[in-house]
């Protein structure tokens, strides 16, 4: 963009400079003073004051050999606004180039500081999923694990001791868990233990029992609660009786009703299907993770393993991900082999070319810094030179060397400025925001670059740099 804006701006000093090529030397050299013969009455007094030579466009010179140190700036002041003034395209020109350099630069800053926060934001909320599953159905479970339970409780601490899961939906199934009187069990025929595990972080909740649910629509999953009873009633309490939900069938089987205490178990709720357990449906008896792993101790297993990854070590998935593949496939892991898949293509697809674009303008915000440092010293350069002749007029009717370098760098600094300030104005404005450092660099390769031209302005010998050259 930066790029672009410079040849912009430089067509017009092309165009300009074949049309001075074919001027005459005479119409160059008599400029501005020789179109426009219509004087009022105090600018002529004041160029005869001055001692301006007649049919040379220099502007008044003002008369710095006398008076105080005050009025002696002053009257430099005067002059090089008159200059400005005087020349109204050039000057211009050279202040639309510095308020839009500053404007692009300032455009690309905002734009990279808006991409970091946004990315931060991106790698702090977006979420990575992940399943631990049997590798292959053709391995066949150990006679004690054909419900599905294929997932040691060892490799599941592992887990969650390592930090990597920011929360987790875990499931158990076990047939024979002795929490109801004998007669329950038998009339049951099986009792299969469906288990939810909330969270690590205290912050997130598992919405009731639809999460209970293993691979069936939630709307076929109906739970019927006792009277002032729910979901959040659905928590392990050590000591007390073990809250379950069972199925309709069981209930109309043994007559037990809701509410019901039986044995070691707390009747708060029933389903009202068989849920899927293994490759078989069950009439199933729902209860707290909790209290299985305190009825079952390490001899549990697990068939569901979904989780998140904490979004800390979003930045470097591909480590997080290959530490919990090596967790989960050890060879304690499982009691078949096991396979953990990942959900991360918004991390991958999202986050990481806007990381790549962030790079790219990082590599360019400095690449850009340096254009415009030395297209502001560049132009600085050509328009000091352009004002060689009226430097060289200057030595000749008597002005100092120094002062007439600082009245041609006062011109340059003062165009520069107005449009710098444009430019902070229009930023502030629309960014709010002020980039004094983008106009302060700007401003040193426009200092440079006036410094170079008034260097070789003013220390060649005046009449050589008036000689007409044909």
């Amino acid at each position: 963009m930066v790029l672009v804006v410079f040849l912009a701006l430089m067509l017009p000093f092309t165009i300009g400079t074949l049309q001075l090529s074919r001027r005459s030397v005479l119409e160059l050299l008599q400029g501005v003073a020789a179109r426009k013969e219509k004087k009022s009455a105090k600018a002529a007094a004041e160029i005869s004051a001055e001692v301006a030579p007649a049919g040379i466009g220099i502007g008044a010179i003002p008369p710095i050999s006398s008076g105080s140190r005050l009025n002696k700036v002053l009257a430099m002041l005067r002059y090089s606004m008159r200059q400005i003034v005087r020349s109204p395209l050039k000057s211009s020109l050279t202040a639309v180039v510095a308020l839009f350099f500053l404007l692009s630069i300032s455009w690309l800053q905002m734009t990279i500081e808006r991409n970091e926060i946004e990315i931060e934001h991106l790698y702090n909320t977006t979420f990575v999923s992940g399943e631990v599953e049997q590798a292959t159905f053709i391995e066949i479970p150990p006679p004690d694990r054909l419900l599905g339970d294929i997932i040691t409780h060892h490799a599941l601490t592992a887990l969650l001791e390592r930090g990597f899961v920011y929360n987790a939906y875990i499931e158990s199934v076990s047939q024979s868990v002795e929490i109801f009187p004998q007669d329950v069990v038998m009339a049951t025929n099986s009792l299969v233990g469906f288990i939810a595990a909330n969270s690590r972080n205290p912050d997130f909740e598992i919405p009731g029992v639809e999460r209970f649910l293993d691979g069936e629509p939630i709307a076929e999953f109906v739970v019927e609660f006792a009277e002032g009873l729910s979901s959040e009633n659905f928590a392990f309490v050590q000591g007390a009786p073990i809250p379950v939900i069972i199925s309709a069938d069981i209930m109309a089987a043994r007559g037990l009703e809701l509410g019901e205490v039986v044995g070691q178990a707390w009747i708060i709720g029933r389903h009202n299907r068989h849920i899927l357990a293994g490759h078989e449906f069950r009439d199933a008896v729902i209860m707290p993770l909790e209290a299985l792993q305190e009825l079952k101790g390490p001899a549990i297993g697990y068939s569901t393993l979904r989780f998140t990854i904490d979004p800390q070590f979003n930045r470097d998935i591909d480590s997080a991900q290959q530490a919990i593949r090596a967790i989960m496939s050890a060879g304690n892991a499982g009691f078949v082999g096991l396979i953990t898949h990942f959900d991360d293509e918004e991390l991958r697809y999202v986050v990481g070319p806007m990381e790549d674009n962030l790079s790219l303008m990082r590599i360019l915000y400095p690449v850009a810094i340096a254009i415009s440092l030395a297209i502001g010293a560049g132009l600085s350069l050509l328009i000091t030179l352009q004002n060689t002749k009226n430097a060289a007029l200057k030595r000749v009717l008597g002005v100092e060397r120094a002062k007439t370098g600082i009245m041609l760098w006062l011109e340059v600094f003062a165009v520069c400025l107005i449009g710098l300030i444009l430019g902070l104005g229009a930023i502030n404005l629309m960014w709010n925001a002020l980039p004094i450092a983008i106009a302060a660099i700007y401003m040193l390769g426009a200092a440079i670059g006036a410094i170079a031209g008034i260097t070789i302005a003013t220390n060649r010998a005046p009449l050589d740099l008036l000689q007409v050259k044909e």
